[in-house]
């Protein structure tokens, strides 16, 4: 069906994005019938325009991240580091999803707080032990450790309780990734190529993403045990 909404005048416009976002789209009305279907859930309703942030939802192989910047399909230009709605740093989560009017947890504030974080924790050093300056300037550093504490905290409330109102089933993976980082066969196994590999072609023409397996793989597990 989408095909042909493409193909006609009415939904023409559909053709000018990319169709990452539309299938995803279609998927998610798949899943919350087969929720309701399955009694897992309610019947799906459409989102409040008042409520719910634009978003579309783009998988590993519909954007590109490059040198900190993300650039998704059918767009001759990245987004502006604004605009971003995946962490810098952090890395890709997949599918990333960008959404209008929604802003992460801004670099130049990051990048601020830690200016003044070092600036107070100098001042800290030099202040002599048992002084009252000294305590003036502990409490000028915990202040800081505060408010970026703060401001993460009200980043990560906001992620999450978007996340939760905006999807009717959520699959984690429960994973000791320190125990992963010290592991030695593990560790050999990332210097491996192959390990690298994140998209192969099978023989019969599919291409399939290993990240998006996984994703996959995980709400499967996830839904069997609901």
């Amino acid at each position: 069906m989408l095909t042909q909404w493409k193909r006609s005048g009415e939904f023409g416009f559909l053709c000018e994005v990319s169709s990452v976002p539309l299938r995803q789209t279609l998927r998610h009305l798949q899943a919350g019938f087969a929720n309701f279907f399955a009694k897992r859930a309610k019947y799906p309703t459409c989102k409040c325009r008042k409520k719910s942030r634009a978003s579309a939802e783009y998988t590993r192989s519909a954007f590109h991240w490059r040198d900190g910047e993300l650039t998704p399909a059918k767009m001759d230009a990245p987004l502006a580091p604004v605009e971003q709605a995946v962490g810098v740093d952090a890395g890709i989560t997949v599918p990333a999803t960008l959404s209008t009017g929604e802003k992460i947890v801004n670099p130049r504030h990051e990048r601020r707080d830690r200016r003044e974080l070092a600036k107070a924790q100098r001042a800290l050093s030099r202040k002599e032990k048992g002084s009252n300056n000294r305590a003036k300037a502990r409490l000028k550093v915990a202040k800081v450790y505060a408010r970026i504490a703060d401001r993460r905290r009200d980043h990560l409330h906001k992620v999450t309780t978007r996340l939760v109102r905006e999807n009717q089933v959520i699959a984690v993976e429960d994973l000791t990734v320190r125990t992963m980082v010290r592991h030695h066969s593990l560790a050999r196994a990332i210097s491996d190529p192959a390990w690298r590999l994140r998209m192969w072609e099978c023989a019969c023409g599919a291409v399939h993403d290993r990240d998006l397996n996984a994703a996959r793989n995980v709400l499967a597990a996830g839904l069997a045990e609901s």
